[in-house]
C-alpha cells in the first residue's frame, strides 16, 4: 500500500471521531504515564499518532497486540482455532486498529557532485492493525504491571511543577495581570496569566503546556517551521503549529495524569479540523510527530518505540 493510501487510512480514523462529535487528542489515556497506550509484548509506548488511533477506541486497557504476537502466545491460529476456550482469539465482531509504522528501504542513486553511485535511504509508511486485550479471550498470558514505570507518590498538580522544574533547558515564564497566553519567540519567553485567575489547576496548566510545545519550536531547540519562520496567522504553518501545540499539550497533559482542558468542542471547531484532514491526509500524522518529539523535548525522554 502507498504512503499516501496509509495517511488516507489513518485520517478515516480520526475524521470518524470529529464527525461523532469528539476530539481525539482531548484526552488520549488517564492515570499518567504509565496508562499509555502501548505494545503487551514489547511493553514499548506508542508514539505520534498511534497514541491517539489506539486511546480513542475507549478501553479502560492500555495493552495492544498484534494477530502474530497472539498467536505467538498460545500457539493459536486464532479465526481457525477448534478451542476458542482453551486458545487466545480475538472476541467475534470485534475489529482491528491501525496503527503506523515505518520500514527502512536502501537504493542506489547517483551522486553527482561525487559522479558515483550511492547508497541511500527512504522510510517507507506500513500499517498493521492491532487488538486491545480487552477484545481478546483465552488469553492465559497475565498482563503484566509494568516495572519500567515508577509509581510515584507526587499529586499531579505537583507533576506538573516538576515538568517545568527539570526542564534541561531553562524557560522564562511571565505571569500577567493580562489574561493572554502566548510565546513570543522573538524574547523566547511564555506570558501566561497568573494561576489564580484560571477556572482550575488543570486548565492553567494544560495552557502552559500548550505554550511550552510552541517554545519548543524555537531554532535553539526543535527548530519548527511554524515557530523558527515569520507565519501570518491563518496561513498553512501557523495553523500546523496550534494543532501540534494543541497535541503537544495533550501528550504532556497524558503524561502526569491530567486532562487538556485547552481544547475547543465547538462545531465550529471540529469541522474546521475535518475539512483541513481532508484536504492533506499527511496533516494529522505530521503534527502528531512533531508533537511527540515537542513532548519528548520537555519530558526529557528518547523515543524509544
Amino acid at each position: 500500500m502507498r504512503n499516501a493510501d496509509i495517511y488516507a487510512k489513518i485520517t478515516e480514523r480520526v475524521l470518524a471521531q470529529l464527525e461523532a462529535g469528539t476530539v481525539p487528542w482531548q484526552k488520549p489515556w488517564s492515570g499518567g504515564a504509565r496508562r499509555r497506550p502501548r505494545n503487551l509484548v514489547s511493553k514499548q509506548p506508542y508514539h505520534g499518532i498511534n497514541v491517539f488511533v489506539t486511546a480513542c477506541q475507549g478501553f479502560t486497557e492500555p495493552w495492544w497486540l498484534t494477530i502474530n504476537q497472539l498467536k505467538k502466545l498460545n500457539g493459536c491460529d486464532l479465526g481457525f482455532c477448534r478451542k476458542p476456550h482453551k486458545h487466545a482469539h480475538v472476541r467475534k465482531g470485534e475489529t482491528g486498529t491501525p496503527i503506523i509504522f515505518w520500514k527502512a528501504r536502501e537504493f542506489e542513486a547517483y551522486n553527482a557532485d561525487l559522479d558515483a553511485e550511492e547508497t541511500r535511504t527512504m522510510f517507507l509508511a506500513r500499517y498493521s492493525h492491532v487488538w486491545n486485550v480487552a477484545q481478546v479471550e483465552g488469553i492465559e498470558h497475565k498482563v503484566p504491571a509494568d516495572e519500567s514505570i515508577v509509581e510515584r507518590a507526587f499529586a499531579p498538580l505537583d507533576e506538573c511543577e516538576r515538568v517545568v522544574r527539570d526542564l534541561k533547558v531553562p524557560v522564562v515564564i511571565e505571569h500577567r495581570l493580562d489574561q493572554r497566553a502566548y510565546y513570543h519567540a522573538n524574547t523566547d519567553r511564555i506570558q501566561i496569566p497568573r494561576p489564580e485567575t484560571f477556572e482550575s489547576a488543570e486548565h492553567y496548566y494544560s495552557t502552559l503546556f500548550h505554550e511550552l510545545t510552541h517554545w519548543t519550536g524555537h531554532p535553539a531547540r526543535l527548530n519548527r517551521p511554524g515557530i523558527a519562520e515569520r507565519t501570518a496567522f491563518g496561513d498553512e504553518s501557523y495553523s500546523k503549529e496550534e494543532l501540534i501545540a494543541e497535541l503537544g499539550a495533550t501528550f504532556l497533559c497524558g503524561a502526569v495524569g491530567i486532562e487538556n482542558r485547552t481544547v475547543n468542542t465547538s462545531a465550529a471547531y471540529l469541522q474546521h479540523w475535518a475539512e483541513r484532514l481532508r484536504g492533506d491526509h499527511r496533516l494529522i500524522l505530521q503534527a502528531a510527530s512533531e508533537a511527540q518529539k515537542a513532548a519528548d523535548f520537555v519530558l526529557g525522554v528518547t523515543e524509544d518505540a
